[in-house]
């Protein structure tokens, strides 16, 4: 599991105004359950309901989710977390259970719930941070920025609060770093590339309007990562989006929030992957080839021009068409020829 990213603290008084935000909106399809939070409770961000983390807010948005956070609870012993649950009675037993140490809130759409109370505590305006020190020609970073030593920042870079750019990398004209963005030694980020990107993550409740997802997860590129002009690498929601080491993107190539992509994995131009993918190593997607959302892709598979892959693939296949199948193609990268 990928580490999850520590934002500032966010104290009770805060918390209780969002909580009351989201009861005004929400009205009957939400409510607090036990005593309001105290002045001293405090959040450190968001964290994953298969994953919780002590003083985060979680959501659930079905009840077999919340029977693994009473798991959590009591094998971790969970304390000061926000819990927002489903309005299902056969989790009350323990929707009280995790309450004993935590705040729990219910909702009839959990996701929502969060995305009203998430955005107020994250505003994305302080999230994203001001571009007030200058690194170049018309090149701005955050004050909190890290960069190491012997990277090239050519005119017109931008490099959000939080960002981490390692050793000798190469920040092409025009491309944009988001907030809480690690890039290890060695990476090149092509022209008007965007790694750290805005995300398209809505939550949505029939007719009420669309809420943004804060997308506070950043991404993390390891080393010698290739990022291709105009492509765009999305953050995660509450975890990184990661490139592993020696990945090579071609141009105009979309990545989604929460993707995770294999050590020296190629894409070539056009590439889409939705969110929340996994693809293994040594994985070769050739031009116009598209993933579905939440689909894993094993080690060494082959994804044919044009393919669009709907269902996971085991490692060591090529497949081809719309939507993709096996073929009998051999698999495997190029070797280069002298």
């Amino acid at each position: 599991m990928d580490s999850l990213i520590s934002l500032a603290f966010i104290g009770g008084l805060e918390i209780r105004a969002a909580l009351a935000a989201a009861a005004a909106n929400l009205e009957d399809d939400f409510r607090a359950i036990g005593e309001s939070i105290s002045d001293d409770f405090f959040l450190e961000g968001p964290s994953e309901a298969i994953n919780p983390q002590n003083h985060t807010i979680v959501f659930a948005n079905k009840a077999d989710t919340v029977v693994g956070l009473a798991e959590h609870a009591i094998y971790r012993t969970l304390t000061g977390c926000l819990f927002i649950l489903p309005l299902d009675d056969t989790i009350d037993r323990l929707a009280d259970q995790l309450a004993e140490h935590n705040f729990v809130a219910r909702a009839k759409n959990p996701k929502y719930a969060y995305a009203i109370i998430a955005g107020i505590l994250y505003p994305l305006s302080e999230w994203r941070g001001e571009l007030t020190r200058a690194i170049g020609t018309n090149a701005w970073a955050a004050e909190n920025t890290e960069i190491a030593d012997g990277t090239l920042i050519e005119p017109d870079v931008t490099i959000g609060q939080s960002a981490k750019i390692g050793h000798n990398c190469i920040l092409m004209h025009g491309c944009t770093i988001g907030p809480s963005v690690e890039i290890g030694d060695g990476c090149i980020i092509r022209e008007k590339a965007v790694v750290g990107d805005l995300g398209f993550g809505f939550a949505f409740d029939g007719k009420r309007p669309p809420l943004r997802l804060p997308q506070l997860g950043g991404v993390r590129l390891c080393r010698d990562v290739e990022i291709g002009a105009f492509s765009t690498i999305g953050a995660g929601t509450m975890r990184p989006t990661v490139i592993e080491d020696y990945v090579k993107i071609s141009d105009h190539v979309h990545i989604a929030h929460n993707c995770h992509i294999g050590t020296r994995t190629i894409m070539t131009g056009g590439v889409i992957i939705l969110g929340s993918s996994t693809i293994g190593p040594d994985c070769w997607l050739a031009s116009g080839a598209i993933i579905r959302n939440r689909i894993t892709i094993g080690s060494e598979v082959t994804v044919g021009m044009g393919a669009v892959v709907t269902e996971n693939v085991a490692s060591g296949l090529t497949v081809m068409g719309v939507p993709a199948k096996p073929t009998d193609r051999p698999t495997g990268r190029p070797i280069s020829q002298s």
